[in-house]
C-alpha cells in the first residue's frame, strides 16, 4: 500500500512510544496503513514492528524498507504483544487454529469484516484475550477512525493498551459490537465514498475550465475546510450548509441539482450496501 513512509509528526523531543511489539498477520492494506500510521504518530519504532504472509509479494517491499517479515504466522503469534489479525475473513479461522500451539500471552485484534467476538473466541484456545475493531485507512496519516468492541476476556489493561494505539492514529470509540458493521459501511468503506465526491468535484471544476492539478487540491481543500467547520464548530451540517448557501446565490442552484438527483439517498443506499455485505461475510 505505501511504498513511501509518511514523515513522522511525532515531537522529536518527546518520547511517546509504547513499549510493546506489535505483530500483523496478514500484510494487505489495512495492515500497511496500521504500521506507518504508528511509525508516523511515534507510537513504536521500526524494530517493534513485524509481519507475516504466506507469500512475498507485499512483504519484499516491507523488507525493503527494513520490517522484520516472515512467512510463518507462529513466529508472529510467539513474539508480538499484540497481534493483529488482519486477513480476509474467509482466513480467519484458519488463523486463529494456529493460537494453539502456543501458550503466548499476547492480546488478539481483529480486523476481520464481518466476523464477531463469539466466533472468533469460539475459534481459539480459552482463555485468549480478543479486541474486535474496524479502524479505516486514513489512519495511516492519523486521521483515522477506529470503533472496538472488546471480547468476553479482554481487560481493562488491554483497552487501555489498545487505545493508546489507535488513539494515535485518528479518533478511537468503543461501541456495542452489533454496531461495528455499520461502522464499517460508514466509515470503513465511506472513506471511498467520500473520495468518490471529491474526485466527482474535482472533474465538476475540470469542466468548468480549472487546470487538473488545480482542481484535485482545490477539491481535497474543500472537503478538508468543510470537515473542519463540522468538527470544530460543532454545528449540525445542515446548519453549516445554510450558513454558505445565500437566498438566489450560487450554492442553492447547484444544492437543487444534486438534491433533484437525489445524492443524499444515493450515499444512505451505498452505506447501507456496505453494510449488508459486512453483515454476509459473518
Amino acid at each position: 500500500m505505501a511504498d513511501v513512509e509518511p514523515e513522522c509528526t511525532a515531537d522529536p523531543c518527546v518520547d511517546s512510544t509504547i513499549d510493546i511489539n506489535v505483530g500483523f498477520i496478514g500484510s494487505g492494506k489495512m495492515a500497511q496503513a496500521l504500521a506507518f500510521g504508528f511509525l508516523s504518530a511515534g507510537l513504536v519504532k521500526r524494530p517493534q514492528i513485524s509481519f507475516s504472509a504466506p507469500s512475498n509479494r507485499n512483504l519484499g517491499s516491507l523488507r525493503e524498507q527494513g520490517f522484520k517479515c516472515v512467512n510463518d504466522n507462529k513466529r508472529i503469534i510467539a513474539t508480538a504483544d499484540v497481534v493483529f489479525v488482519a486477513v480476509k475473513p474467509r482466513f480467519v479461522a484458519d488463523v486463529l487454529s494456529q493460537f494453539e500451539e502456543s501458550d503466548s500471552n499476547n492480546l488478539i485484534v481483529s480486523v476481520a469484516a464481518g466476523i464477531d467476538i463469539e466466533k472468533i473466541e469460539n475459534n481459539l484456545p480459552k482463555g485468549r484475550r480478543v479486541i474486535r475493531c474496524s479502524p479505516n485507512t486514513p489512519v495511516q496519516y492519523e486521521a483515522g477512525v477506529t470503533v472496538f468492541a472488546r471480547g468476553s476476556r479482554a481487560t481493562e489493561a488491554d483497552v487501555k493498551m489498545f487505545k493508546s494505539l489507535m488513539d494515535g492514529v485518528g479518533v478511537c470509540e468503543e461501541v456495542p459490537e452489533a454496531l461495528i458493521n455499520s461502522a464499517t459501511g460508514m466509515v470503513g468503506s465511506g472513506t471511498a465514498f467520500v473520495l468518490l465526491m471529491m474526485q466527482s468535484l474535482a472533474d465538476g471544476g475540470l469542466k468548468m475550465g480549472i487546470p487538473r492539478h488545480l482542481a484535485n487540491s482545490f477539491a481535497a481543500q474543500t472537503f478538508l475546510g468543510a470537515s473542519k467547520m463540522a468538527m470544530e464548530s460543532g454545528k449540525h451540517p445542515a446548519i453549516l450548509q445554510e450558513e454558505v448557501a445565500s437566498p438566489g446565490g450560487t450554492t442553492i442552484h447547484g444544492l437543487h441539482e444534486l438534491e433533484k438527483s437525489g445524492l443524499r439517498g444515493i450515499v444512505m443506499n451505498a452505506v447501507e450496501a456496505a453494510v449488508a455485505r459486512a453483515n454476509r461475510l459473518g
